[in-house]
């Protein structure tokens, strides 16, 4: 199982998501990087939120038992009013940042969890997440961004 299949199968789980990929609850993007997420954010459906964009470059170094030490990067995403920074917004946006520290530490407790049960298809993940803010961006979507060092198998592309 790829890391981005396991932040997938969480988003699948958590009941402040429910991501179903084939109906209109999607809730699990990639981007290209922090540099598409504002005008990602101009198509993101306005039930969409929150939701998590999986920023498909990451740093990895390899292994040469098979396996690959990877730095990955999250967005955790909640809508907030306009965004328009005005101080009427401001309850609304301190509510959504609350609302992704609150899902940040649910998949952190999810990763230990993994962790313990020692899938032996689960990649290894560093349960010390560094996060930054990141918003307004457009139609008032705030992000959260985490960093997450993960070990896992090399994928083969055949």
């Amino acid at each position: 199982m790829t890391f981005k299949q396991f932040v997938e199968d969480w988003t699948r789980q958590h009941p402040l998501m429910l991501h179903d990929p084939d109906n209109d609850n999607k809730r699990f993007f990639l981007v290209r990087d922090i540099a598409s997420i504002p005008d990602f954010t101009r198509t993101l459906p306005d039930n969409a939120s929150p939701c998590i964009l999986f920023d498909m470059m990451y740093d990895a170094h390899y292994y040469s038992d098979g396996q690959r030490e990877c730095t990955y990067t999250l967005y955790f995403m909640g809508q907030a009013g306009q965004g328009t920074n005005l101080p009427d917004e401001n309850e609304a946006v301190m509510h959504t940042f609350a609302q992704e520290h609150k899902l940040i530490q649910d998949f952190r407790k999810y990763c230990e969890e993994s962790n313990d049960l020692r899938r032996r298809s689960a990649p290894q993940i560093e349960t010390y997440f560094r996060t930054y803010p990141y918003g307004p961006l457009l139609n008032g979507w705030y992000a959260t961004g985490v960093t997450i060092d993960v070990v896992e198998a090399i994928e083969c592309i055949d």
